[in-house]
């Protein structure tokens, strides 16, 4: 006789067709729980008007919660309530940063057990202490959690089961590609916002003596001012939108200006050589905490990034490179399944 399928609920901001870390996060690991046999039920916004809010995508069940009722915080619990027989049924319930919607029904299913996974930051300020009892209730209510980085133990005070960095997908028939790629080139890929770093990256080029050629992947509310300096100071810059494929990028640049760590794993696996910029202590614990922290570079201003990559020597930036491409390589949406299958206490399902 068959045995019955597990369901697993996932609680997400944002889903597929939506670009960014969480949004990957949850599509690959949606992936690969498929492919052990597990049904998968995504709770979701309508991010974007013209989606339908149900449908089901590779496999993948999605529904959303209808457009004009995101962050209207009744309508978002009345619209879970409607869903409670869905979420009594799930073996599973895991969440993605956004617990409140669940707060409720938390209470009224007191004894099933939810998971949650701490995702990033709020923004470029440093945690306040709401915040931080947030999170800390949430741990309290929750199971077991994991944290996407180190950094989130020592600022949110708090105790995850299981630290991770995130996965990446290993290079198919582009191993040819890894080397060979001009000297004076770099990739900027993130939001144009001011705690992405990107003008400290644009100062950094403006006052090399070299000139570099710079690719910006990403939009903002600094793009038209970005764009209108980059000109009056003749920098050698495109503005490339948004990428649905970040190895494409990273593939034909020496240097991957990025701050966030799904960035970060994306340009290790294509050996471009990390470059952060950080602009507060927090922001700072969350790149020195990475465990390829010493094989990137990771500077407060552009006069420290312009004295790093002066003193680097081509043998030097080799063994960074390679030291990190090898570590990325081992990150796998495999191996991150496993530890969500451990937390859940399902590895040998």
């Amino acid at each position: 006789m068959t045995k019955p399928k597990k369901t697993v609920i996932f609680l997400s901001p944002r889903y597929y067709p939506a670009i960014g870390g969480v949004e990957t996060h949850v599509w690959n690991l949606s992936q690969e729980l498929l492919k052990l046999g597990f049904n998968v039920l995504i709770f979701t916004t309508q991010h974007d008007k013209n989606l339908v809010l149900k449908e089901k995508i590779q496999g993948v069940l999605i529904e959303r919660l209808p457009f004009g009722k995101i962050n209207k915080k009744l309508a978002t619990w009345r619209w879970m309530w409607q869903r409670r027989e869905e979420l009594k049924k799930a073996d599973i319930i895991h969440i993605h940063d956004i617990f409140w919607w669940y707060l409720p029904l938390k209470f009224w299913f007191f004894k099933k057990p939810v998971y949650t996974t701490f995702h990033g930051y709020e923004g470029n300020i440093l945690p306040r202490w709401q915040a931080v009892y947030h999170r800390r209730l949430i741990e309290i209510l929750s199971k077991k959690t994991m944290a996407i980085g180190e950094f989130i133990k020592k600022w949110y005070k708090q105790n995850p089961d299981c630290v991770s960095y995130g996965a990446i997908k290993p290079l198919v028939n582009k191993e040819s590609s890894l080397t060979n790629r001009q000297k004076n080139t770099a990739v900027f890929l993130g939001r144009l916002e001011s705690d992405t770093g990107v003008w400290e990256y644009l100062k950094f080029i403006k006052n090399l003596k070299e000139k570099i050629k710079l690719d910006i992947y990403g939009t903002g509310s600094l793009e038209l001012s970005i764009k209108c300096w980059a000109k009056q100071h003749r920098l050698s810059v495109r503005f490339c939108g948004l990428t649905s494929d970040p190895n494409r990028v990273f593939l034909k640049s020496r240097l991957a200006f990025v701050s966030q760590y799904l960035s970060i794993l994306n340009a290790m696996i294509c050996k471009t050589m990390v470059v952060a910029i950080y602009k507060n202590s927090m922001k700072k614990d969350y790149l020195n905490l990475h465990p390829m922290a010493k094989h990137m570079i990771v500077v407060s201003s552009p006069e420290e990034l312009a004295s790093k990559i002066n003193n680097l020597n081509p043998q030097q930036e080799q063994q960074m490179i390679n030291t990190a491409y090898n570590w990325a390589k081992k990150q796998t949406w495999t191996k991150l399944t496993q530890e969500y299958l451990k937390m859940w206490g399902q590895a040998n399902g």
